[in-house]
């Protein structure tokens, strides 16, 4: 039962001192979203960025989904291979706009170079 306690202390932490920051960390999501979705519309539903997680589906492009990972780590930007051809990508309250704009461009021009 210890474990719960720290789950709970965490989920607790999180929601008395980061509540407010979760919007944008939506908004941010939903601006990798779209400018993801500029580049090839079947990349990313928008209608399923409703938190701040977004997905990256790579059936149609020349890459998988940890080559892509391993290309956008090396440029400082972090993701997860979820299968061979479904990258997920997180915002969090650590991420500034500037980074965020930052990110967007190693993650756009990584993505023109595989479709």
């Amino acid at each position: 039962m210890r474990q719960v306690g720290l789950l709970a202390a965490a989920a607790d932490f999180g929601l008395t001192h980061h509540l407010g920051r979760l919007a944008q960390d939506h908004a941010n999501a939903r601006k990798i979203a779209e400018a993801i979705h500029s580049i090839d519309s079947r990349l990313v539903d928008l209608d399923t960025v409703e938190t701040n997680i977004v997905g990256i589906e790579l059936a149609n492009t020349r890459t998988t989904a940890g080559d892509l990972a391993k290309t956008l780590a090396n440029a400082g930007v972090l993701s997860g291979a979820l299968g061979s051809h479904y990258l997920r990508l997180v915002t969090h309250g650590d991420l500034n706009s500037s980074e965020i704009d930052q990110a967007i461009g190693v993650i756009t021009s990584s993505l023109r170079a595989v479709i």
